[in-house]
């Protein structure tokens, strides 16, 4: 006993003891000064992660945590302790302070690398992998045109208008192979928006949608989707796993090292990474080639634009970097594009669903707008004045902005809202709850860095979190409804320098899905057990179900 309690032994447990209560006080979240956090967090070695959970658990999604302590403490900018020995992250709920610090102040805040790498395992060297950096400038070059409303108008309303044409083919197939009954339409969505972007890269005919049309021709059926998938091209679904590990780094404590292993080390991946990589760069190689042989119009398709770009820099002997930086872009166009819109029409299939009023409305402006051919013609899309329609785009957009959180990080000690903040703090900045979708928290305006009065922000906004997409329209002297997009608070594709480079993009391909959808289709009631706006967080916020009843409408 003697030899166990030997003064050596309780000096060594002494300092033992020390030690480990100095490492847990280290541990503890470091508030800064002045800024609001919830009560608690601050003494708990996690910080806000066992709040963070056990909100996951009841709400069943995290992405809802952004907002939800500021809503409770009723503040507009709040400290959050997301990991042990982290500095803490700022959660603002402020939409109009939000986007002057994006636009205005996007000397001072970077594109954080907590976002960055959400991409840059499995997309590198690409837009959103990248620092507002030289390469990152000149990967905004070389893609230039393709962002502009000439191109998108013209190139991209050509793969819209086809794929859209083939989705109604195969939804109409659904329909009657479904008589009347419910049906998923998850994949479909998928599928066709795969098609429109594929056909928009790289001019060619990807094919997904017609692989699920033949399978259902060949069955007479309707096909479980693990059936379905096993029909699509296999670049796709080579894309489709890629983009599923781009969620590991949200998820693994390891970050993206783990998602990183995983690409490297499971067959499965190395297989689709290989299939993938090597349809991109004989795609690529091949335009090259027509490309220095004169036959390679820009206006061809996003690749051909941007491989004729890139010959007006370097001339006929482009770098093969610059070639793999074409091919890097044109894969995150399509991991990026695909799934966005195909969820964001997901959930306009919901809402539109559940109020047959607002539903009833589109459908009789279309009826007026276009008559009653059969089909609409695709050059009378662009210049229709449809602002119902376009009201109801933007409120799905304003409710489910499909993005959870924008991202920022401190490049120099600055104030936000009056509190000092040090270099190097990430700023999580929702496009939903307060001043969103519940209204805006009270901030002494003398505390603001901006001056921005658009009424966008207006505190007169009411009932934001209801469905009216009426809220966009503004009544003429006639009595007619114009749309305006800047009625309601919405910042769903960010703003300033680093907002989605593809958003005039993904705004036409929304409405052009819209408008010849619901001229094909009338979405039917479902039943009340089936119907719910539960989400799921997997980089975007989707729908946790995807159900229709769709009746054909015979035309012409």
């Amino acid at each position: 006993m003697d030899t166990i309690f030997s003064p050596t032994t309780i000096l060594v447990l002494l300092a033992l003891t020390a030690i480990l209560y100095l490492a847990s006080r280290a541990a503890l979240p470091k508030p800064l000064p002045g800024i609001p956090y919830v009560p608690g967090s601050e003494k708990n070695l996690l910080g806000n992660l066992p709040l963070a959970l056990a909100h996951t658990k009841h709400a069943g999604r995290f992405s809802s945590y952004f907002y939800k302590p500021a809503e409770d403490l009723g503040v507009p900018l709040l400290q959050l302790f997301m990991q042990p020995f982290g500095r803490p992250c700022l959660l603002l709920c402020d939409g109009r302070e939000a986007q002057d610090l994006m636009t205005r102040r996007a000397h001072e805040f970077e594109y954080a690398d907590f976002a960055i790498d959400l991409h840059r395992g499995a997309w590198p060297g690409t837009l959103a992998a990248l620092k507002t950096n030289e390469r990152w400038r000149a990967n905004r070059r070389m893609l230039g045109e393709t962002t502009t409303s000439r191109f998108v108008n013209s190139v991209g309303l050509e793969a819209m208008y086809r794929g859209a044409g083939e989705l109604v083919e195969l939804l109409a197939l659904k329909a009657r192979l479904a008589r009347g009954e419910v049906f998923d339409v998850r994949e479909d969505l998928k599928n066709a928006t795969a098609d429109i972007i594929w056909t928009y890269s790289y001019n060619g005919k990807l094919g997904a949608v017609s692989s699920q049309i033949e399978a259902l021709n060949e069955s007479n059926k309707l096909l479980d989707n693990q059936v379905l998938a096993a029909k699509l091209p296999d670049v796709l679904k080579a894309i489709i796993d890629i983009s599923a590990t781009s969620q590991i780094p949200l998820e693994s404590p390891l970050g993206i090292t783990h998602q990183k292993l995983v690409l490297r080390l499971t067959p499965k991946l190395r297989r689709a990474t290989a299939v993938h990589d090597a349809r991109l760069e004989h795609e690529v190689k091949q335009a090259a080639k027509r490309l220095s042989e004169k036959k390679l119009p820009a206006d061809e398709s996003a690749m051909a634009s941007m491989l004729n770009r890139l010959q007006a820099t370097f001339g006929d002997e482009i770098p093969a970097s610059e070639l793999k930086a074409v091919q890097n872009e044109l894969a995150l166009m399509m991991h990026a594009g695909q799934k966005t819109v195909a969820d964001t029409t997901a959930w306009a299939f919901k809402y539109l669903a559940v109020h047959q009023d607002v539903q009833q409305k589109v459908r009789a402006e279309l009826k007026a707008v276009f008559g009653n051919v059969s089909t609409i013609p695709k050059e009378d899309i662009i210049p229709a004045n449809l602002p119902h329609c376009d009201a109801v785009a933007h409120e799905v957009l304003r409710h489910m902005p499909i993005i959870p959180c924008h991202i920022r990080t401190s490049l120099v000690d600055t104030q936000l809202l009056g509190h000092f903040i040090p270099k190097g703090t990430n700023v999580f900045m929702p496009p939903v709850g307060p001043s969103f979708t519940s209204p805006a928290l009270p901030i002494d305006e003398s505390k603001r860095t901006g001056n921005t009065t658009s009424r966008m922000w207006s505190h007169s906004h009411t009932d934001l979190d209801v469905f009216r997409p009426d809220r966009w329209l503004v009544k003429q002297e006639d009595g007619s409804v114009k749309f305006d997009n800047r009625a309601a608070p919405m910042l769903t594709f960010a703003d300033g320098p680093r907002m989605c480079f593809g958003t005039k993009f993904a705004m036409l391909e929304f409405r052009v899905l819209l408008v010849v959808l619901l001229w094909h289709f009338e979405l039917l009631e479902l039943p009340r057990e089936l119907v719910d706006f539960e989400a799921n967080d997997f980089l975007t916020i989707e729908p946790r179900n995807t159900r229709v009843r769709l009746r054909v409408v015979e035309r012409g």
